[in-house]
């Protein structure tokens, strides 16, 4: 028979496992974003510069960095969209990646909370409820339909 809280906590593992890997595809399209734009560069030094940058958002500037520097306005407005979305979903995924799992009970008959809660040793964080990941996980696959379609028209005849 599963304890109070099995079922939510498996849940939150499934939620926080699905936001970290859309996040990880969202990076491997923003890796090709780079490559395309960086064109005449040759792919493979392309390829070494985007890994060269360690976090996220140091990708993610870069990618930014080429795109708006392209010169191409149609191009340049449907990634500062993309931009401004995967800025505002970093944060939450950072707190994913960094926090752990806390189950709460309150009363008599118990009422579980399963939440990514700050480590002891940190001084920042928030608490997290599987509500919160779920929708971090379902914006950023919305975030990377979009990237990809931002791939698949890059170059494209104007």
């Amino acid at each position: 028979m599963p304890r109070p809280g099995d079922d939510e906590k498996k849940e939150l593992y499934s939620e926080a496992g699905r936001a970290i890997i859309e996040l990880s595809n969202a990076e491997n399209l923003l890796a090709a974003i780079f490559c395309i734009v960086s064109n005449p560069v040759p792919y493979e030094t392309a390829k070494e510069m985007f890994a060269s940058q360690f976090s996220f958002e140091r990708k993610l500037k870069l990618v930014d960095f080429m795109v708006t520097r392209a010169n191409h306005p149609e191009e340049i407005a449907a990634w500062q969209a993309i931009y401004k979305d995967l800025k505002a979903h970093k944060a939450v995924r950072n707190l994913i990646a960094r926090q752990g799992l806390r189950i709460e009970t309150t009363g008599a008959t118990p009422v579980v909370d399963v939440l990514l809660m700050p480590l002891f040793y940190q001084s920042r964080g928030k608490p997290l409820k599987v509500s919160n990941v779920k929708d971090t996980a379902d914006k950023l696959g919305e975030i990377n339909v979009r990237l990809w379609e931002f791939v698949k028209g890059l170059g494209s005849p104007r």
